[in-house]
């Protein structure tokens, strides 16, 4: 039997959980603001910005992955546990490109490398899941990624020529 203390715990998470992904739903951490029209050019520097944003998603991606597993939890479904326990993990690899991509600058190759591993683990969710769009758009992102590390060969190769 669920406790009252855990079911309004539960609640408040799902509320919160709720009114934040609203918040990234209507865009409201976006450039084209009118707020960020306002700032003056030499201040649109955005990938700081585009970081703490990737950071949310993934916070709101493990707060997602908690609530679902909960629910599992709650329910004795073994998949909604396994599917939140999922969200999780990609959560967490989230974050660990997030901060591999502050400690080295954000060339080319980093990002590409970021791109598959977001890709891998789409795909694997979408394994899990049964979900064939995340399978797709996991193998596009990995094919991405291909592509950006062939560009930076390209330019790799363009750079010793010149030297």
């Amino acid at each position: 039997m669920i406790s009252p203390q855990q079911f309004r715990r539960f609640l408040i998470t799902i509320l919160l959980t709720a009114m934040f992904m609203l918040t990234l739903g209507f865009d409201f951490g976006k450039t084209n603001t009118w707020a960020w029209a306002a700032m003056p050019d030499s201040s649109l520097n955005n990938q700081p910005l585009l970081a703490n944003i990737n950071r949310s998603k993934a916070a709101a991606k493990n707060l997602e992955g908690k609530i679902q597993e909960a629910a599992g939890n709650l329910s004795g479904n073994p998949q909604e546990q396994l599917m939140g326990k999922a969200k999780q993990a990609e959560s967490q690899a989230r974050n660990i490109v997030e901060n591999v991509k502050d400690q080295i600058k954000s060339s080319g190759r980093t990002q590409a490398f970021g791109k598959n591993i977001e890709g891998h683990l789409q795909e694997v969710r979408g394994n899990i899941t049964g979900n064939p769009s995340d399978q797709i758009a996991g193998r596009a992102k990995q094919v991405e990624s291909k592509a950006r590390n062939m560009v930076e060969n390209v330019k790799d190769s363009v750079k010793k020529t010149v030297e």
